[in-house]
């Protein structure tokens, strides 16, 4: 967990699970595939370990997700490491709600989240629709945990109904497309977020 993070919507970062895969074309660039590859070649075996296999390299030298995602349970207690309230991106090397992670675990991140309520939890996710199925599973409000989404397929497919009756309060991640995007309302994307 880093404690000084240099994301500027955060504060530090928990790392639980290992691995994603791509989900679109943005995906090519993600700072989490090299963040990965760069973790799962460190000599610390605690780092080393927890990223190993995640990502791959090609024969043409281009990094790419193996298909291995891994959560990582003895990771779970970090919050409890700090007393002064922080907001916390969970999941920012992979995604919380990838189909590969249970929702038992996931359920073990949400009581840690529950725990330690003196901190801010942001969760980002490319899969709202199983973020909702796990919180109708859970059928449990967490009132310290902001939901982000992010939708991969187009800049103007967000999904942010999704996100507005599961967290006291929601937020998304707008990445700049690498290309122009096609016509986009964000009166309608801003006004879905704030109801």
């Amino acid at each position: 967990m880093a404690e000084h993070s240099k994301i500027e919507w955060t504060d530090a970062t928990w790392p639980i699970v290992a691995g994603c895969e791509f989900v679109s074309p943005e995906c090519t660039h993600c700072y989490a595939l090299y963040d990965s590859w760069r973790l799962a070649h460190n000599p610390n075996p605690k780092i080393h370990n927890a990223f190993f296999g995640t990502v791959d390299k090609t024969d043409k030298g281009h990094l790419v997700w193996s298909g291995i995602v891994r959560p990582l349970p003895l990771r779970l207690t970090w919050p409890l490491k700090w007393k002064r309230p922080r907001r916390i991106f969970v999941c920012n090397l992979a995604d919380l709600f990838h189909p590969k992670v249970p929702f038992e675990f996931i359920a073990a991140a949400w009581g840690m989240m529950m725990y330690a309520h003196w901190h801010t939890y942001q969760v980002l996710t490319k899969h709202p629709e199983r973020m909702r199925a796990f919180l109708d599973w859970l059928d449990e409000r967490v009132q310290d945990v902001y939901n982000g989404g992010r939708d991969p397929r187009s800049f103007d497919t967000i999904r942010a109904d999704l996100l507005v009756e599961y967290a006291r309060d929601q937020f998304l991640k707008i990445e700049a497309p690498r290309t122009a995007p096609p016509s986009c309302s964000m009166r309608r994307t801003m006004s879905a977020t704030s109801a």
